[in-house]
């Protein structure tokens, strides 16, 4: 009962009746002692409600830019949650269909996808079943199978971890209300990190080096920060 009354002080209707209301009054009460000619002979009670009204007016101001501006957040976490989840959804599918991405839960022991077993997907192969090794001028370390869905699954994991990253920065830059992102991510963001937790270090270690450490940095903190909450 106490939250919602405080919730409903800082919504928006409440600041402009709660601000119309009070000056009303002090209106009333001013032109009834001015009418009593109280006033002139009291005109530092005057000087008292004009402070009063400035003080009042500043204090209802804030507020409202307030509630304006969570309002705001709320909003672009939302529609930004509308449109990642659309543009994931093929990418999810590309990853459940070779991976059983659905079928895992957060409690399973074998929850996390092996680095091998993610390029045995991804990676061209000779005859003797051994990875090839790609162009030394690029960060990969073996050559990416092109001819099936290899570079597709690849794309697919980078994708959802680029846009998860996305959401994870605009939290931490108070860009997107957290009560929003976390009640519709919280739980695949802690299962994706779980899932591919040593693909992502593979990626961040063997493969970036030198920007291991900003290397979707964002979403995996946040998504270590939401399991600790969910324990």
């Amino acid at each position: 009962m106490i939250k919602r009354l405080i919730r409903f002080f800082f919504t928006t209707h409440f600041n402009i009746t709660t601000f119309f209301i009070v000056v009303s009054g002090i209106l009333i009460v001013a032109n009834y002692l001015h009418k009593m000619k109280w006033l002139k002979e009291n005109l530092e009670i005057l000087t008292f409600f004009g402070y009063s009204a400035i003080f009042l007016s500043v204090i209802v101001a804030a507020l409202q830019f307030r509630a304006n501006n969570r309002w705001r957040k709320k909003e672009k976490a939302l529609a930004v949650s509308q449109e990642v989840r659309k543009e994931i959804e093929p990418h999810m599918g590309t990853i459940n269909k070779h991976f059983q991405y659905y079928q895992k839960k957060v409690t399973d022991k074998n929850i996390v996808i092996p680095v091998t077993e993610i390029h045995d997907k991804i990676c061209m192969k000779n005859k003797d079943g051994e990875y090839l090794p790609a162009d030394p001028e690029t960060s990969f370390k073996y050559k990416l199978d092109t001819e099936n869905e290899g570079s597709k699954i690849r794309t697919a994991i980078i994708t959802v971890l680029n846009l998860f990253e996305y959401i994870a920065a605009g939290i931490y830059h108070d860009t997107f209300d957290r009560e929003v992102i976390y009640s519709i991510y919280a739980g695949i963001f802690i299962k994706y990190n779980k899932v591919f937790s040593e693909y992502i270090n593979h990626y961040r270690y063997d493969m970036n080096p030198a920007r291991k450490d900003k290397i979707w940095i964002n979403f995996t903190n946040l998504a270590e920060e939401l399991e600790k909450k969910s324990k």
